[in-house]
């Protein structure tokens, strides 16, 4: 992290990966402790640490079974599963809105919610479009991620992307609406349709089959014809402050009002 610049979220969550693979592949000798404590830190302030858990998990399988894990970096793997723990237990108890999944069949729900979310969006008019047309895009990018060089790249990521999809699929439940990556729920919509569209573009450039090479360069020909079509970025409005009985009202976009009393 450069010196003089205030770290964003975004940097931290960086940060905090950087620090996660360093201490373990290439351990430092000194400060190793304070290290460990800090990644267990940032990994109770969200979410990252337990979307990054699955490969994580696997690479500190591949380095035990390489017989490469020191002592330091065992504690440093039970510092990160602590905070791991500690996340998963907040995420469950606490979170704003309250995680709603809803009532069974889970598979059938989610499943057909994810293909309305993530591939029909990229279509036009999504809202009317049949389910089929997202499950078309949906097994296309199956079929050249899997015949792809890049599959086992893409299979480590996939859990990751489909973390924060479903993530946002229970804090959203509540409102009784769905996420579009152009609209609600975006955030989270976001991670997986770029690894959708990553996982197109790698299997385009390592696939050798011309049919695989075809299918994966439409599949990336569609996804930025959607971003250039409906990516739209309008004025941010301006704030207000009112006159009312009781002081002023405060308007910040989209929707926050805060009300500023007289003095007495």
């Amino acid at each position: 992290m450069r010196r003089g610049r205030t770290p964003d979220k975004p940097a931290i969550l960086v940060e905090k990966s950087d620090q996660q693979w360093e201490n373990l592949f290439n351990p430092p000798k000194t400060w190793y402790g304070t290290r460990a404590f800090v990644a267990a830190g940032i990994a109770l302030t969200g979410p990252f640490g337990i979307v990054t858990f699955g490969p994580a998990t696997l690479a500190y399988i591949y380095a035990w079974r390489r017989e490469t894990l020191s002592r330091r970096q065992i504690g440093f793997v039970v510092a990160y599963v602590a905070g791991v723990a500690g996340q998963v237990y907040a995420v469950a108890t606490n979170a704003s809105p309250p995680l709603d999944f809803g009532a069974p069949p889970f598979a059938w729900r989610y499943g057909t919610r994810m293909i309305r979310e993530l591939f029909c969006g990229l279509l036009p008019s999504p809202e009317s479009i049949p389910l089929v047309g997202g499950l078309i895009l949906a097994i296309v990018l199956v079929f050249v991620v899997a015949r792809s060089r890049a599959a086992l790249a893409c299979l480590l990521l996939a859990p990751m992307a489909s973390v924060i999809w479903l993530l946002g699929a229970a804090r959203s439940n509540p409102y009784s609406e769905h996420m579009m990556w152009c609209g609600f729920g975006a955030r989270y919509i976001y991670p997986a349709l770029l690894f959708s569209f990553w996982a197109a573009l790698l299997s385009f450039i390592t696939s050798t089959a011309k049919l695989s090479r075809v299918l994966a360069g439409a599949f990336v020909a569609v996804t930025l014809l959607a971003s250039a079509t409906r990516f739209l970025a309008s004025e941010w409005p301006m704030w207000s402050i009112t006159s009312n009985a009781t002081g002023h009202a405060l308007k910040v976009a989209p929707n926050w009002t805060v009300q500023i009393p007289d003095r007495p």
